[in-house]
């Protein structure tokens, strides 16, 4: 990352995020008893930990995290209702969050890199060298770009 012009804040902010998807990936969902009779999710007091860091890395208030992943909301004729999830819902909406999460840091990384290949000419230093050859390991395998684009 240092040899895009990554600056240091940008390396620890790209690792803390995705620190804090893994920690979104082990949040577990346990059932409450709401007004009613009938049932919600709530986060798991055995994952409170991994809620606490993720929150804190995403920098976000830990009521509203809990939220996202446990209250739905629709509008309806400019009136908004708020739902209660279910288990399996708590689990899709915790995976949807933690895969917004690093679709926008990917796509984030992309352009950094992007302009870094776009905006440095030719030299003869190693790092200048590095900067004309650029290789993504995605879930997809390494590709190597020869030209400025992501496809």
């Amino acid at each position: 990352m240092r040899n895009i012009h990554f600056t240091e804040d940008e390396i620890e902010q790209v690792l803390d995020c995705v620190v804090a998807v893994l920690n979104l990936g082990n949040i577990g969902f346990g059932l409450i008893e709401v007004k009613g009779g009938d049932y919600a999710a709530s986060p798991s007091a055995e994952t409170k930990d991994y809620l606490i860091t993720a929150q804190k890395l995403l920098q976000i208030n830990l009521k509203t995290l809990v939220h996202s992943m446990t209250k739905k909301k629709t509008v309806i004729n400019n009136e908004v209702i708020e739902t209660k999830l279910d288990l399996d819902s708590a689990y899709q909406a915790r995976d949807a969050l933690a895969k917004f999460i690093y679709g926008n840091l990917f796509t984030w990384i992309v352009k950094k890199i992007n302009a870094a290949i776009s905006t440095n000419k030719p030299k003869t230093s190693s790092k200048q060298k590095i900067l004309n050859f650029i290789g993504l390991l995605d879930i997809f395998g390494f590709e190597i770009f020869q030209t400025n684009s992501f496809e």
